[in-house]
């Protein structure tokens, strides 16, 4: 069969792919029975969701969450401190320790931030 046409089952002619009826009067067209339903939606269900907590503020200290820092191995934890040096994160965490602990350097302070104090 060529490309864009149909046969026709009654005379095996092609005819165009759009073609609504054939020369021999074979009707392509949907039959009444055979044209699609509409289907019925779902009904709609109401769920009753559960209330949220408010996450609660941790009771952890500085030093615990160095130490937990510490507890997810040396290679992570040395990635970790390099972010938070870079993107000046996590706060919570005392990062001068993690660091004494993989040996490395403890961050400089700031000399921007003397210079504020002394004002």
């Amino acid at each position: 069969m060529a490309r864009g046409k149909k046969t026709c089952p009654a005379c095996n002619k092609e005819v165009g792919a759009r073609a609504m009826k054939c020369e021999c009067g074979h009707d392509f067209a949907p039959k009444k029975g055979n044209v699609l339903t509409k289907v019925d939606t779902p009904p709609i269900v109401e769920v009753e969701l559960p209330e949220l907590k408010e996450p609660e503020p941790s009771t952890m200290t500085e030093e615990e969450h160095a130490d937990r820092v510490l507890s997810y191995g040396t290679e992570r934890a040395k990635l970790l401190l390099k972010m938070a040096r870079w993107e000046k994160k996590w706060h919570h965490v005392d990062w001068n320790r993690v660091a004494a602990k993989l040996g490395e350097a403890e961050e400089p302070e700031d000399p921007g931030e003397e210079i504020e104090e002394a004002a």
